[in-house]
């Protein structure tokens, strides 16, 4: 009798372990630079769970397959990638299986799990994303905007790092960005013919002792590809390539993406294409035309205005002014 190949060998020992109790996990191979066990998580779903010195990024799921982290006591990481439907078991352990040998033969643990997470995103094309919501088109522009502010605006002054730890907009926080020297950022998106912004409450144009800039960023949604459009995920990945080697700002700035609801390995938001156009940035001083908690009697508890873009160009900063203080002078 022929030997088994790994992909059925791998799955009898699981079908073992899950057999003799939820909960239990096995060893694959002692001498295999990554730590990897099979066996069942508390609810009997088939689950390989890698023991990690260093966090992981974080991960989309999957239709099919859901994948978590977590931190244990002994400040090490598990990634656990867990089935959820014991019908694709044969394809699921067909994908555990390359990812094991794909990653055995690396010198060490960080190239072995480089080359476990190549083997995972290539194998997305059978277990398709999970599909939640996708956002509307105004929430989309709005982080177009944002990510653009990004590349435009902060990282060329103030480096990626503290500009992604700084958008703190997906919190839920006043402004979209709170970044160096305490100093904030609203972003809002306009249309090519826009000649106002709305404001939609009186903390946004709030600075209290910071000092405030509004950014606004042209962004349109097109009906279909052209010269010059790129798509959510086209602008995500750029911004991904500039973090190259930081994984901790990376998985920082997924995790924000996340707050927000979008998921950039949803097919249906590579169909929606955008126009970029000018980023342009404005300092919120003394003389600037806004209503805030501090201006509104205190009878107005909330409030909603549209500001005249003609009628802040004064304010305006040029590109060599962003985030030094001769522009507030």
């Amino acid at each position: 009798m022929a030997d088994a190949s790994p992909a059925e060998a791998l799955r009898t020992r699981w079908e073992r372990v899950i057999a003799a109790g939820a909960g239990l996990f096995n060893l694959v191979d002692s001498e295999h630079p990554l730590r990897i066990y099979v066996g069942g998580n508390a609810s009997g779903q088939p689950t390989m769970t890698l023991m990690l010195s260093h966090r992981p990024p974080a991960l989309s799921s999957f239709n099919l397959l859901k994948i978590e982290t977590r931190r244990r006591e002994d400040m090490s990481w598990i990634l656990l990638v867990q089935l959820q439907s014991t019908a694709a078991m044969r394809e699921f352990v067909a994908m555990c299986a390359d990812l094991i040998e794909s990653s055995r033969h690396a010198q060490n643990e960080e190239r072995a799990f480089s080359l476990f997470l190549a083997g995972l995103d290539h194998w997305r094309r059978l277990f398709k994303p999970a599909l939640g919501d996708v956002l509307s088109e105004n929430q989309l522009r709005g982080l177009v905007a944002e990510l653009q502010c990004m590349i435009d605006l902060l990282s060329p002054s103030i480096g990626w790092r503290e500009t992604v730890s700084g958008w703190v907009g997906p919190l839920k926080a006043p402004q979209d960005f709170r970044v160096s020297s305490n100093r904030l950022v609203e972003v809002k998106s306009l249309h090519r013919d826009s000649r106002s912004m709305e404001i939609s409450s009186l903390q946004q144009l709030s600075a209290g002792s910071s000092r405030l800039y509004l950014a606004a960023v042209v962004v349109e949604v097109e009906s279909a590809a052209s010269d010059g459009t790129v798509t959510l995920p086209d602008i995500v990945d750029e911004i991904e390539r500039a973090l190259i080697g930081d994984f901790t700002t990376v998985d920082l700035f997924r995790h924000r993406l996340r707050e927000l609801g979008f998921e950039p390995e949803n097919p249906a938001y590579s169909d929606i294409h955008f126009a970029r156009g000018d980023a342009s940035l404005f300092g919120v001083i003394a003389g600037f035309p806004c209503i805030t908690n501090e201006s509104a009697a205190p009878e107005i508890l909330e409030a909603s205005y549209r500001l005249s873009l003609s009628g802040i160009q004064p304010y305006k900063l040029q590109a060599s002014d962003h985030f030094k203080d001769s522009a507030w002078n």
